[in-house]
């Protein structure tokens, strides 16, 4: 025998023992069809989402009335729908056939009339009928037939017959009545307030599009309720409404809405809620589309829903070709959010540092002028401001220490008010007539200007009486002043007037001022306190050709704008930057990190910014037990203004 002939090869492969293998072939088909039908039947878990879809049965019937009552009969809970639709399909003898909906599980006529042609319906499993399992014990299904009577469908939880009955009517019932009863324990406690927000959420673009009217009749309550579709706030994004692709249309509707932070964008299919955000999408969760800001829907119509709740989608071609299409809006969201931030960043700047100027000016009013001065930021003096820019100087200080702070309300020396204008009536004040609520109301507070000053030995000190009404205005009729000293040494003069001169005694001390207003029957109070003292601060801490240039100064004073300025891993906290007139913040600097998430907290973190800068700018020189005595003063008056 050739080696040839003994090295055959076999044609076929052999298992262990020998035998051939043999592919084999089946088709997949239900051992128990029962068993089947119950594990359809549970897998709807949310009662509410099975109410959803009984309603769009009724839509998708051409129902413009749906009536949804809950109630209680016999002892036992009841829930019943009634629509005006087409009823159930009949068949050729005109009767409805619910034999063909109680055997066709999982083959819904829908879907035919689907492949024929018919648009705008939802159901298209077969199966959404068999969820009342969740939601009752028994289901009563009528419709009328083409002979008048009203048919009957009757079928029981866990029962795998189902029962065909007629009842007697003097008018054939239009469209389908469907009852359930008794409800389950779970949902006897769903109220018809609850049905209504979840309808209202879950249908919207459904009941939009319809105009489909669905009232609510809660019996166990006495309330009802007309669904009414919620509507977006805010304002619309410039998208496109209606963005093509190959597989079908997505339609968007996007809002912008920083005030209200719980809002989402849904995911819908033909106008029917499937998600109720994106952001329990894999996909979007760290993107633009989950913003709190954002509220709206994206209605995606060429969707694979899964078939037994309805609350998710198939992750098939058409789901990747929905995400990519969405990606591509990506850039335009995070642009739009991007620019929304910083116009959201420069408007609370404006308000903080508005905020911020107003509580410092309180606190200047209180403090000693000739210490505290203003940043220079205007570049012109009072003098030189146009008459129609009046107001916008109103921080600045008196370059003379014996002055009063010309940011003072009230009259000056030469009976002229802060904003320049006299208060002696004039020939052309007298042409002009003065509204109702332009005069001042009678006298409700009083201050003294300024309620806090240290000075030298030998000066003199002008102090002003501050008389306000209930709005702020300023009071001048009918007033009667009293100035005394309450505490400490030293002399006043024009004591009757609302101008008062403090003398200084012959030694250091702390000497305490006080007012009394009067202005008929009504009084009001202040009090001011004068630190007499032998050596000026500003004296040690600035030479005298700093001090010279600074009174010499033809600036206006006032508190600068601030911006930020990220460097992470920089101590730095701020620094004034002379040439832009502004503070610089760094926004990377783990105490602002800390401090954005609270405005009140950040409000605090700028206020101590400010100070920090307000002091270096002051107080050159001085130690720093003295510089932190200084900041505890400022501080101290200008928290009490928030």
């Amino acid at each position: 025998m050739s080696k040839k002939n003994s090295q055959k090869k076999p044609n076929k492969k052999t298992n262990k023992i020998g035998e051939t293998k043999k592919k084999q072939k089946g088709l997949l088909r239900i051992g128990d069809q029962w068993s089947a039908i119950s594990i359809i039947a549970l897998s709807q878990s949310q009662p509410l989402k099975a109410l959803a879809e009984f309603i769009e049965n009724s839509i998708d019937a051409g129902a413009k009335n749906i009536v949804i009552t809950r109630g209680k009969d016999g002892g036992e809970y009841y829930l019943k729908i009634a629509d005006d639709g087409q009823g159930v399909p009949r068949d050729e003898n005109g009767v409805p056939n619910f034999k063909y909906v109680a055997t066709h599980i999982g083959d819904s006529i829908k879907r035919q009339m689907k492949a024929k042609g018919a648009k705008g319906i939802q159901g298209e499993f077969g199966i959404g009928l068999l969820s009342f399992w969740t939601v009752g014990e028994c289901l009563r299904m009528s419709s009328s037939g083409a002979d008048g009577k009203v048919y009957v469908m009757k079928m029981q939880k866990s029962k795998a017959s189902y029962e065909l009955d007629t009842r007697r009517s003097l008018l054939a019932m239009p469209g389908t009545e469907l009852v359930i009863q008794p409800l389950l324990p779970g949902t006897r406690g769903v109220g018809g307030e609850k049905i209504n927000a979840y309808l209202a959420a879950e249908l919207r673009n459904r009941i939009l599009q319809t105009a489909v009217r669905i009232q609510i009749i809660d019996r166990v309550s006495r309330s009802e309720w007309i669904v009414d579709p919620p509507k977006f706030t805010g304002v619309r994004l410039e998208l496109p409404a209606v963005v093509a692709s190959p597989a079908g249309p997505i339609h968007l509707e996007l809002y912008y809405n920083p005030d209200n932070g719980t809002s989402a964008i849904g995911l819908y299919r033909l106008g029917t809620r499937v998600v109720e955000s994106l952001a329990q999408i894999d996909e979007f969760k760290d993107g633009p589309w989950v913003h709190p800001s954002f509220q709206g829907l994206v209605d995606v119509s060429f969707l694979n829903l899964t078939p037994g709740t309805r609350l998710g989608m198939q992750h098939d071609n058409y789901y990747m070709m929905f995400i990519e299409e969405l990606k591509l809006l990506e850039p335009k969201l995070q642009a739009f959010l991007d620019g929304e931030k910083k116009r959201s960043e420069e408007k609370a700047s404006q308000e903080t540092t508005q905020r911020l100027r107003r509580a410092f000016k309180t606190a200047f009013t209180q403090l000693p002028p000739e210490e505290y001065q203003w940043f220079d930021i205007e570049g012109r003096t009072s003098a030189s401001t146009p008459t129609g820019d009046k107001g916008k100087n109103s921080g600045a200080t008196s370059t003379s220490p014996d002055s009063p702070p010309l940011d003072q309300p009230g009259l000056t020396a030469g009976g002229e008010t802060n904003d320049g204008t006299s208060d002696t009536p004039s020939a052309s004040d007298d042409s002009k007539q003065m509204a109702f609520f332009d005069y001042p109301g009678p006298l409700f507070s009083v201050k003294i200007s300024p309620a806090n000053s240290t000075l030298k030995l030998g000066k003199i000190k002008k102090l002003a009486a501050i008389c306000k009404d209930r709005k702020n205005k300023t009071v001048t009729d009918g007033l009667r002043f009293q100035w005394t000293i309450a505490e400490g040494p030293g002399e006043l003069k024009n004591a009757d007037q609302a101008w008062a001169e403090f003398h200084t005694g012959q030694d250091p001390s702390l000497t305490q001022i006080k007012l009394t207003v009067i202005q008929h029957e009504n009084s009001r109070e202040a009090e001011a306190w004068i630190t007499v003292t032998d050596q000026m601060i500003a004296e040690e801490s600035v030479d005298s050709e700093n001090s010279q240039d600074k009174s010499s100064s033809k600036k206006s004073k006032g508190l600068p704008e601030y911006t930020l300025q990220s460097e992470r891993g920089k101590l730095w906290r701020s620094r004034f930057d002379e040439s832009r007139n502004l503070i610089v913040i760094n926004s990377g600097h783990r105490d602002y990190v800390y401090c954005e998430k609270s405005a009140s907290l950040k409000l605090r973190y700028l206020t101590r910014i400010f100070t920090k800068e307000i002091l270096l700018h002051n107080f050159q020189g001085i130690s720093g037990a003295d510089l932190a005595d200084r900041m505890i003063e400022l501080l101290m008056r200008v928290e009490e203004s928030f």
